[in-house]
């Protein structure tokens, strides 16, 4: 063979050994470029992903501190306003959490979420319903009989903070078994005497036009009466205030007290439930019951002596009662009929369930926890096989 024909082969074979690496580092470099793609590409949907848990728990707080109370508030009943009639805001039971009975560990959070939830929820009412009146129908402290003066001083300080309103707005404070005793022991005139001193009543009936209605205080556990508002020759209706329920009491002491009262309409709390009473006639000791479901979130009606004793029983405002529903009550109240009958129109303000979205916040926090061990495992794997593809470049 001549020697040109070895000399192109070996040419030929040098210039396909250089074409071979060529390809061959061309590959490595596209495979490299792919693999920092790749892991480019992982950390954008980290990003990406991390912001959607980001998302997904600012949306999850926004609902539950924000927009499940304003959506709940656009489905209150509230009452027409009525000329003549003077609107009452109900809080019933709002016992402010001590520091006593709650765990050290749990108590700072427990009482901070509680005050809140009763503070927003409040001063949304007002700003809804825009009552002439406030009335607080006891229980205003969970542990008001046992605490200590310092932890008084620091609960009141709290109940300021939570229930802060105009000073134009007229106020009724009831005390409670809770604040005072009356439940389990006797009631303290010591207690009795702090809490009116701590909670002076601003009431006039006459301001509102209801100068011809007898507003009494009466406390069903010793028996006391007390008159909100002066007496007027001209009164012709009578409507009691009681923490405790009235209209159910078999004790002969309440019955000759009511008979004496002889009231119109009761307002009553303590149970922690809404419910209606009525005595079609005002010496018998039958009476109905109407209760959720059955009771409608407004009820109108007449009131006077020759209409039934009505009493409206009024459901607590904190979720820590432990109750299905919790909620204020609104009472609109106005003479009419030239003087001889009050119309009564009474609503229920139903508030969100603070312990759903508590567990909410909850399965929330656990899917998170969970998608992010998951992505985590993921990555790292991910990571370790590309790792071991570079190697091979």
């Amino acid at each position: 063979m001549p020697f040109e024909y070895f000399y192109l082969i070996y040419w030929c074979s040098y210039y396909i050994e250089d074409m071979r690496r060529l390809l061959l580092s061309s590959a490595a470099f596209c495979g490299r470029l792919a693999l920092w793609e790749t892991m480019r590409l992982s950390h954008i949907f980290q990003r990406r992903e991390n912001a959607c848990v980001i998302g997904i728990l600012l949306a999850t707080v926004l609902w539950n501190e924000c927009f499940a109370l304003l959506l709940k508030s656009l489905f209150w009943n509230v009452p027409s306003p009525e000329p003549g009639a003077a609107r009452f805001l109900i809080v019933a039971d709002p016992q402010l959490i001590g520091y006593q009975d709650e765990h050290w560990l749990v108590g700072p959070f427990a009482r901070w979420d509680s005050d809140r939830y009763l503070g927003r929820s409040f001063q949304l009412a007002m700003t809804v319903l825009k009552p002439d009146v406030v009335v607080f129908m006891g229980d205003l402290m969970d542990e008001g009989v046992k605490m200590s003066q310092k932890e008084w001083a620091a609960t009141l300080s709290r109940f300021q903070s939570v229930y802060a309103m105009a000073e134009h707005v007229q106020k009724i404070y009831l005390p409670g078994d809770n604040d005072v005793g009356g439940e389990y022991e006797p009631v303290s005139p010591k207690l009795l005497e702090r809490f009116r001193t701590a909670f002076p009543n601003k009431f006039d009936a006459s301001r509102l036009g209801l100068g011809k209605i007898s507003f009494t205080e009466t406390n069903v556990m010793n028996g006391e009466q007390r008159n909100l508002s002066p007496a007027e020759s001209n009164q012709t209706f009578r409507i009691v205030l009681s923490h405790v329920l009235v209209t159910t009491s078999w004790n002969a002491k309440t019955q000759n007290m009511l008979y004496d009262l002889n009231p119109d309409l009761i307002l009553s709390a303590h149970d922690h439930v809404a419910v209606v009473y009525s005595r079609r006639a005002r010496g018998d000791v039958h009476f109905e019951r109407l209760t959720a479901p059955d009771l409608p979130n407004t009820v109108r009606f007449l009131s006077s002596s020759r209409h039934p004793r009505i009493e409206l029983q009024y459901p607590t405002c904190s979720y820590r009662m432990g109750v299905k529903d919790m909620g204020f009550g609104v009472v609109q109240i106005g003479v009419v009929e030239g003087g001889k009958s009050l119309n009564v129109v009474s609503s229920l303000i139903w508030l969100p369930s603070r312990f759903h979205q508590l567990y909410l916040y909850a399965v929330v926090v656990v899917l998170v926890a969970i998608c992010t061990v998951i992505r985590r495992v993921c990555c790292r794997a991910q990571k370790h096989v590309i790792y071991e593809r570079l190697k091979l470049f």
